[in-house]
């Protein structure tokens, strides 16, 4: 059955979700490059001593080698692309780092254009929708002899292990060769944010782990006052926020083995049926079609009670004129909720792999791990229970760190075909919120389109 595509909210959606999640600002122009070049060299001769003269050591200083990392984050905003950075530096003096921002929107495109052409990239910052491309188009370093040199270094056993196979052939069984092309940087784990201020009108409090889809439906109905442009929950046409709705309902996303999508199952259908009705029938959610961030009515304006989000979200927070907290996702049939990530890919042309594996050795260190720790969720569990999220406020620290090491936490499911994508998904599914399909229908149709096209050789 072929399903009529209505693109309503995914293509500017993914962009704005992409630039928060990073905490990055406006866009800025890209900079340029700093002129590499050699600490200065003394050439005179030394002065005429009795003493011998250690022809041993060295009689200049290493070259300071340029690293070249690209990102989509702007310049200077307090987040993970310029944390690390200077610490980094100190201990390392022969290295510099060179940031430079690509835009969002032609991320893929240009990444990959410029390693075909000035080959002037060395190390590559990726996300979930990012990270397949680059693998399948065989620009990453396959990393394992690298790991294994440096695994007492690394300590990797240490790391969640979601966060390590999101760059294998486990998350892509389509690669031609198994390996580790990849390593994490900074985690994200999805909780769920409250606007206490309307919780306490209602004569609420913020729910505590173990609360239910029922608890999540009652809060909903009693904060909700239509009238007044007051909301239960910001829902979104967005499949991170979604779906750890199908996981906490006992479904899966994706086949056993990542190939196939597993949507038009019972539980997944009854998943979306669940939050359909609360959009369409009981108006219990803020207005579909308002932006994920910033709308008019929802979270972050004052109007919804409840929205899903990671944990960057507290990089929004100086922006609320509201009080707020932070709480476990709700239960179904089980705990569950989305895990993301940021790592890193090292260019396999680049003429400097060595140095550009010194940048990633040092970050899956504990010494580098600390560092962003400090701000960010690491893969390494040890060094977020002793320094994850100092500079976080309680209720975000006491929620976050001990559930970024939960098992509930699951990776983002991918895929990938030409015009059989997320985004081409999220697409289809839109047509839930305005009552224009049902659940019941619409899924299962969709898992038999989108499979027929995934079941079919990448071109």
């Amino acid at each position: 059955m072929k399903v009529k595509r209505k693109v309503l909210l995914s293509l500017g959606l993914i962009l704005v979700a992409s630039m928060v999640m990073s905490a990055c600002g406006t866009s800025t122009p890209t900079p340029s490059a700093p002129t590499a070049t050699s600490p200065p060299v003394d050439t005179a001769a030394p002065a005429a001593t009795s003493a011998p003269v250690d022809t041993s050591a060295p009689t200049a200083l290493p070259e300071r080698v340029e690293i070249k990392i690209v990102d989509w984050a702007a310049e200077g905003v307090n987040s993970w692309n310029d944390r690390w950075y200077k610490a980094f530096e100190e201990s390392h003096p022969n290295i510099k780092l060179v940031h430079e921002q690509v835009p969002a929107d032609r991320y893929i495109e240009t990444i990959l254009t410029r390693i075909s052409g000035a080959n002037d990239i060395d190390i590559i910052i990726s996300a979930p929708a990012y990270t397949g491309n680059f693998l399948r188009s065989g620009v990453a370093l396959e990393l394992t002899p690298y790991i294994e040199k440096d695994a007492d270094i690394l300590q990797l056993d240490q790391f969640v292990q979601w966060t390590l196979e999101d760059y294998t052939e486990i998350r892509y069984p389509e690669l031609d060769e198994p390996g580790q092309y990849g390593l994490p940087l900074v985690i994200f784990v999805w909780e769920f944010w409250f606007n206490t201020d309307m919780l306490t009108e209602a004569g609420l409090s913020t729910p505590q782990r173990g609360w239910t889809w029922d608890d999540f439906a009652t809060i909903c109905e009693k904060v909700t006052d239509p009238a007044n442009k007051l909301f239960g929950y910001q829902h979104a046409n967005w499949l991170l926020p979604l779906w750890p709705w199908v996981w906490q309902n006992g479904g899966e996303v994706l086949t056993s083995d990542g190939s196939q999508l597993a949507i038009g199952s019972e539980a997944a259908v009854e998943a979306f049926s669940f939050l359909q009705k609360l959009q369409v029938e009981d108006n219990v959610f803020a207005p579909p079609g308002q932006g994920y961030f910033f709308a008019e009515v929802g979270y972050d304006s004052g109007n919804a009670a409840m929205v899903t989000r990671g944990n960057w979200a507290k990089d929004l927070s100086p922006n609320w004129a509201f009080q707020w907290d932070v709480s476990y996702p709700p239960t179904g049939k089980i705990e569950a909720t989305m895990g993301e990530q940021v790592g890193l890919i090292i260019n396999k042309t680049s003429p400097k792999i060595d140095a550009a594996w010194e940048v990633l050795s040092w970050l899956m260190s504990p010494e580098g791990q600390e560092v962003n720790a400090l701000q960010d969720i690491v893969p390494n569990t040890e060094v977020m229970r002793e320094f994850g999220l100092q500079a976080a406020p309680d209720n975000v620290r006491n929620i976050v760190v001990p559930l970024s090491s939960d098992p509930m936490v699951r990776s983002y499911p991918v895929w990938y075909r030409p015009n059989y994508t997320p985004d081409d998904l999220l697409a289809e599914l839109a047509l839930l919120w305005t009552g224009e399909a049902q659940a019941s229908e619409l899924l299962p149709a969709l898992e038999e389109e989108f499979n027929e096209a995934l079941s079919q050789p990448l071109p």
